[in-house]
């Protein structure tokens, strides 16, 4: 499948089970300890109960639950809602599934690789206000 098209497919899955939009710009993002953590993001224009992430091993039915923490910023007179779970314990280079879960509600499943301990190479930069480009 092409890089590009993950993405939209995502997106489309996560509207539909989680309602039209409340769920936006899920993403994995390496923890510092890149073998055994993540951290997952989203947004959300609404707050949502109970917000987090479920994991499971390979298509095991057993999962474990990582609360999310909320942070509301208003911009605009808009206020979006930010999400951040982190997912810890990993074992190296095994294969795992994630989806988001509100409440009731859950998004469908996400594949989660945790490193193997071999390289890699990643694009870092700044947001457009930063002040730091150093480094």
């Amino acid at each position: 499948m092409a890089r590009g098209r993950i993405l939209p497919e995502l997106r489309d899955r996560t509207a539909a089970a989680l309602g039209r939009g409340r769920v936006t710009y899920l993403r994995q993002i390496v923890a510092q300890d890149k073998a055994a953590a993540r951290t997952i993001m989203w947004q959300s224009p609404a707050s949502l109960i109970a917000p987090a992430v479920k994991l499971t091993r390979g298509e095991a039915a057993e999962t474990q639950r990582f609360p999310a923490e909320e942070e509301a910023f208003t911009d605009d007179g808009v206020t979006v809602y930010l999400y951040t779970a982190q997912v810890t314990g990993l074992a190296r280079g095994m294969r795992y599934r994630y989806r988001v879960a509100a409440g009731e509600e859950r998004v469908g499943w996400t594949p989660l690789q945790a490193d193997d301990g071999g390289a890699f190479r990643a694009l870092i930069f700044p947001d457009s206000q930063s002040s730091d480009y150093a480094g």
